[in-house]
């Protein structure tokens, strides 16, 4: 017996094996591709949710953004609301205050008429007091306007019949 041959039943197991091996391989391509599948899947799905989570996001924070300016936008509203409503109140403040200056001028022209009419009259009761028909009293010098030679603010003045009054510091002399 010089060339062995296989028995059949070892060609048999042999077929078997091979066909066993096959079957692993197929067996093993079916899984590798339905990991791959699956895998794919996996990946799409995390693709998706991530989008959908960045969408989302994204909505929340052009919304977020949106009310900050509307509520930045009220806010300046209600500010310039405020500054008119200010600027009203000064207007009418700034008129009251004319209007009260204005009154205030003209009670210090009728006081100096007054004064000036009280001392005309004096001075002619005194002239004639005094027997001096054909003379008169020589009339003091009228104080400088406002300007050169006026006396400062809150300054009494000598000889004017006002001695230990005090003139406020908001009125004019």
């Amino acid at each position: 017996m010089s060339s062995r041959t296989p028995s059949r039943g070892a060609v048999l197991a042999a077929d078997q094996v091979e066909s066993i091996l096959k079957a692993a391989e197929g067996a093993g391509e079916q899984i590798k591709a339905d990991a791959k599948r699956e895998a794919d899947t996996l990946i799409a799905d995390a693709v998706r949710d991530a989008e959908r989570q960045s969408e989302t996001i994204r909505e929340r924070a052009a919304t977020a953004s949106e009310d900050d300016r509307r509520r930045a936008a009220e806010r300046v509203q209600a500010a310039q609301v405020a500054a008119d409503q200010v600027m009203a109140e000064a207007r009418a403040v700034h008129s009251e205050l004319s209007h009260f200056g204005d009154a205030l001028k003209a009670q210090a022209e009728r006081i100096l008429r007054d004064v000036r009419a009280s001392h005309e009259r004096m001075t002619a009761e005194l002239t004639v007091a005094s027997g001096s028909s054909g003379t008169t009293v020589p009339r003091p010098a009228r104080p400088p306007s406002r300007g050169a030679g006026a006396r400062p603010r809150g300054e009494r003045s000598a000889g004017r019949g006002f001695d230990g009054v005090e003139v406020p510091e908001w009125v004019d002399p």
